[in-house]
């Protein structure tokens, strides 16, 4: 593991409030000040195995892991949310699409 990314990973050093529209947000690994630089890595490229590395590493241990992955199988956005690539999210909840059990 790289200095930089043992900093990102580090407790916080304290924030101001976060204006998130999902509380546990602001409570996440991926908010704290150590990790600023590697924000874009959550919205890499699947394909991209070193932001994916990276995004995981950071998404490891976080406290609101359980919120996010909830977050990420309801809403089902692009990214890494809660250390899983949106593949691997779709993987483990697939989507239940309408067979005609409630066509007129």
């Amino acid at each position: 593991m790289t200095a930089q990314l043992a900093a990102a990973l580090a407790p916080p050093q304290g924030r101001a409030g976060c204006q998130e529209a999902h509380p546990f947000v602001a409570l996440g690994n991926c908010r704290r000040p150590q990790a600023e630089r590697y924000r874009e890595v959550f919205a890499a490229d699947e394909h991209d195995p070193e932001a994916v590395a990276i995004a995981k590493a950071i998404c490891h241990g976080c406290p609101v892991r359980p919120e996010c992955r909830a977050w990420a199988d309801e809403t089902r956005p692009p990214g890494i949310w809660a250390g899983e690539t949106w593949a691997e999210r779709t993987r483990r909840t697939p989507i239940h699409r309408d067979r005609g059990e409630n066509r007129r």
